[in-house]
């Protein structure tokens, strides 16, 4: 350690010989720590009140104490004690863990010392207990700091840029603010997902939930999909016999013609697409539900059914 860091006035202890010759040097000592707490809190407006408690109250332990005063535990007890029995400080137990919380009571202070002690050392305040006041006792110019709690200069982070939104253009019906290195980061951590198609498939999901910003749900979209191998709309894949040439162009007209029923009555909450390998049924509550076009007609339809059925019950 420098010799002058050792010396220089931060590292000196002061106590008003007044009030040390009224209560003694070491419950002085241990009194101007508390009030220097106090004071601490109280500009802080961080003093606390307590459970089945009046006034307001801030904590103090002992080993703070001591590496400020160099008193022990032992030494402080007896201090505590007498300020107790004085009527200048209460004290409780409270919280979990257990913290040691004190209060100053101005009134007896100002009492006590009302005959002893020249009354410039007494600063004005209201005929309150346990409240804020601008001062209790004058004994130094100090400002309290917690030990081993200065901040850490080297170990601030810098606060990470905030990410642009994700939203959702009603007209357009498309993501805005998804960039390139969305997409490459998106890919690079769920190697088994196609970005650009899911993007697209979650825009299906996007049109019945509205939301502020989509960047959060196109994440948790990826990390499913990955995790699934499929997207969340389209369901597992059945074996099935191929079907003809014939049999999915009818296939695709029967999803054309779903797809136009929902286009002419817009204000459904729901949604049909005609993709061009699939149809996709999206429900009210964003629940989707997709059919393969390579199905012999009889089982597209007995597939389909149950989904138009559900968004034409009357179907």
């Amino acid at each position: 350690m420098n010799i002058l860091d050792l010396i220089n006035g931060n590292n000196y202890g002061v106590f008003n010989r007044k009030i040390a010759k009224a209560i003694g040097l070491n419950t002085s000592i241990v009194f101007s720590e508390l009030v220097d707490k106090f004071q601490y809190f109280q500009n802080k407006n961080s003093l606390v009140t307590l459970k089945n408690q009046d006034g307001e109250w801030f904590y103090l332990t002992a080993e703070t104490i001591e590496e400020r005063t160099t008193l022990s535990e032992k030494e402080q007890r007896p201090c505590i004690e007498k300020l107790i029995s004085l009527g200048f400080i209460k004290k409780v137990l409270a919280g979990l863990p257990s913290r040691r919380y004190f209060q100053i009571d101005y009134i007896k202070i100002c009492e006590f010392f009302q005959d002893k002690i020249n009354s410039t050392i007494l600063a004005p305040g209201p005929n309150l207990i346990g409240q804020k006041v601008q001062t209790v006792l004058a004994p130094r110019p100090a400002i309290y700091k917690e030990p081993d709690k200065e901040p850490d200069k080297e170990n601030k982070k810098k606060k990470s840029p905030v990410a642009t939104p994700i939203v959702l253009n009603s007209e357009t019906k498309k993501f805005e603010g998804i960039k390139e290195e969305d997409i490459k980061r998106w890919q690079d951590t769920f190697t088994a997902v196609n970005v650009r198609k899911e993007i697209q498939e979650a825009l299906i999901w996007a049109l019945g939930e509205p939301r502020s910003n989509y960047r959060k749900s196109l994440n948790t979209w990826m990390k499913n999909v990955n995790k699934a191998h499929i997207s969340p709309l389209t369901q597992s894949k059945e074996v099935s016999v191929p079907a003809s040439e014939d049999e999915v162009r009818r296939n695709r007209e029967f999803a054309k013609h779903w797809e136009n029923q929902f286009e002419k009555n817009p204000k459904n909450q729901y949604g049909v697409q005609a993709k061009p390998s699939q149809v996709t049924f999206i429900f009210p509550n964003g629940e989707g539900y997709s059919v393969e076009y390579n199905l012999k007609t009889e089982e597209f339809l007995k597939k389909c059914k149950k989904a138009t059925t559900r968004l034409w019950p009357t179907s």
